[in-house]
């Protein structure tokens, strides 16, 4: 007996999904396979301080042009810090403001890869607890699990250094309750940078995601690390997570109105 059309086209239909099913699998399984094939971070992470004139052209000028808009909020460069490669084919430079009065400090990271510039702004308060508050203006999530010292807000949608400022003074007022900040000097602020950065590596090592590799000279990912990386940086993972964060960042906005209408009241 054959099959009337509708039964036909269902059983295509079904077989389609299996196929496509099955591609999909495929496709995440193997991707952590070249993840950790490929990936590399170096061993290295010695920071070059440089002055603005000794950097790239390129990067002079993005540095060059966020210097007014932080110096009228009271930031002046301390410093560049040259980490070279890092990863593959990705030189990473940061540029590091402190605050007179405040001593905060503000941080133009940058990334070089295959020729093309990217960079962010980030502002940073140390907490009497010991806890890092960070606020920037990064869009990219991280791939590994994030540092618990250091609680990271991202509003990628402010591009203005002092409205994301003004940000960062409500979420430190907010999660201080005006407790005393620990101030930083500049050399502080700088050596602060290179240590976040050498540690990264040695802790994601703890964590069972990296492991040394045989030369010495970089980590490699580990399976756990592999699967990790590639499943947070492939859709739908992906897109679940920047929803995620969208959402708890539209809220903590919303929480900092709240809370300054609050002391308001108080006052």
């Amino acid at each position: 007996m054959e099959d009337s059309p509708a039964q036909a086209n269902e059983s295509m239909f079904e077989s389609v999904l299996l196929d496509s099913a099955i591609v999909i699998g495929l496709f995440h399984l193997a991707i952590p396979v070249v993840v950790r094939a490929t990936y590399r971070f170096s061993a290295r992470c010695k920071g070059a301080r440089l002055s603005v004139n000794q950097l790239p052209r390129e990067v002079a000028d993005v540095i060059a042009s966020r210097m007014p808009p932080l110096e009228a909020l009271g930031f002046h460069i301390a410093g560049c810090s040259d980490f070279g490669q890092l990863t593959m084919e990705t030189r990473t430079i940061v540029a590091t403001f402190t605050h007179g009065q405040t001593q905060e400090s503000a941080n133009i990271w940058l990334s070089v890869t295959a020729g093309k510039l990217s960079s962010y702004l980030e502002f940073s308060t140390q907490t009497p607890s010991g806890i890092s508050l960070e606020t920037n203006s990064n869009g990219i999530l991280p791939l590994a699990p994030e540092n618990e010292e250091i609680r990271v807000f991202r509003f990628p949608e402010i591009s203005g250094a002092a409205q994301l400022y003004r940000v960062h003074r409500q979420i430190v007022t907010k999660y201080t309750d005006g407790q005393w900040r620990r101030p930083e000097s500049q050399g502080d602020a700088i050596g602060r940078i290179a240590q976040t950065i050498e540690s990264y590596a040695p802790r994601l090592c703890e964590l069972g995601f990296l492991q040394l590799a045989k030369s010495g000279e970089s980590y490699r990912l580990t399976w756990k690390g592999a699967f990790r990386v590639a499943w947070n940086g492939i859709w739908p993972i992906s897109a679940i997570r920047r929803a995620v964060v969208r959402y708890e960042m539209k809220n903590e906005l919303q929480s900092l109105e709240l809370h300054g209408v609050t002391r308001l009241q108080k006052a």
